[in-house]
């Protein structure tokens, strides 16, 4: 059995209302797996939160997945939202930095806020 009929199977298992139940919970965990991330100090406390982030991205994505096997147009949707923000990017005309994804003022060599010097691809 591949993924995505795993996941439809489980999804079918327990049914809509107890999945939205639950995809609710895991985007909580997700939320407050984020602010430790951001608040972490140390390198050891950091690594950690990343794992923990991580463990909770994994469940909601395992959700969201499951949310397709009840809604088909959750797909095109998301086509629409992608086409969408990319042409933002493309009107927004500045570039940014492949590290922190700032904006570069033009004419500018270096990033301002993580101050990589700025190549040809960026």
């Amino acid at each position: 059995m591949d993924k995505k009929q795993a996941i439809d199977n489980i999804a079918k298992h327990y049914g809509l209302p107890n999945q939205l139940a639950q995809l609710t919970e895991e985007c909580a965990e997700a939320i407050v797996a984020v602010n430790k991330m951001r608040r972490a100090k140390t390198g050891t406390e950091y690594e950690k939160a990343v794992k923990n982030f991580i463990e909770e991205v994994a469940d909601v994505e395992i959700m969201c997945r499951q949310m397709h096997s009840f809604f088909d147009s959750i797909g095109c949707e998301m086509e629409k939202k992608i086409l969408r923000q990319l042409d933002r990017i493309a009107k927004e005309g500045a570039e940014h930095c492949l590290l922190c994804g700032d904006p570069i003022p033009e004419g500018r060599q270096v990033c301002p806020k993580c101050e990589k010097e700025i190549n040809n691809e960026n």
